[in-house]
């Protein structure tokens, strides 16, 4: 009898390493990226955060943090991508899915509803909680880092703010304190 459970426990111990090590692999990688965006000036952010996706292996917050710089540009369809690869990269990142399909509703430039179309996809999404896991947790962290304090808002209204440009976050202020659509209100 023990020679049958020994071989059977084979597969589940190596299932057991493998996600072991491709966990500590993907902390490392988030690490690098969360550090580099951190340590970069912004302008260069973008191409500091393409290099790491250059590099052999999967490096999902890199992604999200290129997304991120491609949106606060105005470069909304290059945003969605970049979301997308994010989301693929590890399915943990729920705002990453969230922040595709918002995207690819919106317009390109600095007139794109993109405010609009996160808080309406957050709705149509069944309001995900923001912030689920700790991967998302520690890029949601070095984005708030790298903006202004946001007024009181929502947990989708400090995506909102952590993610859209320094135009859109004007507009956001003003929508909180002047009149403002329905859908803004859930960014308070």
């Amino acid at each position: 009898m023990a020679d049958l459970i020994a071989p059977a426990s084979v597969p589940a111990w190596t299932a057991i390493v493998v996600n072991l090590f491709s966990s500590r692999r993907r902390h490392q990688t988030e690490r690098r990226a969360i550090t580099a965006w951190l340590e970069t000036a912004a302008e260069r952010r973008g191409e500091v955060m393409q290099r790491l996706l250059d590099e052999p292996g999967p490096n999902a917050a890199a992604a999200y943090l290129l997304a991120v710089h491609h949106l606060r540009s105005g470069e909304v369809k290059k945003a969605a991508r970049d979301f997308g690869v994010a989301h693929h990269g590890d399915f943990r990142l729920e705002t990453a899915a969230l922040l595709t399909f918002a995207c690819l509703k919106a317009c390109e430039g600095p007139a794109s509803d993109i405010v609009e179309q996160i808080v309406r996809t957050w709705g149509e999404m069944k309001r995900p909680q923001i912030g689920r896991s700790a991967g998302e947790q520690a890029l949601l962290a070095c984005l708030a880092q790298t903006t202004r304090d946001p007024p009181p808002l929502s947990p989708i209204g400090r995506l909102v703010w952590y993610v859209v440009s320094p135009d859109k976050c004007r507009e956001v202020e003003q929508m909180l304190f002047g009149e403002a659509p329905d859908w803004a209100a859930q960014l308070k």
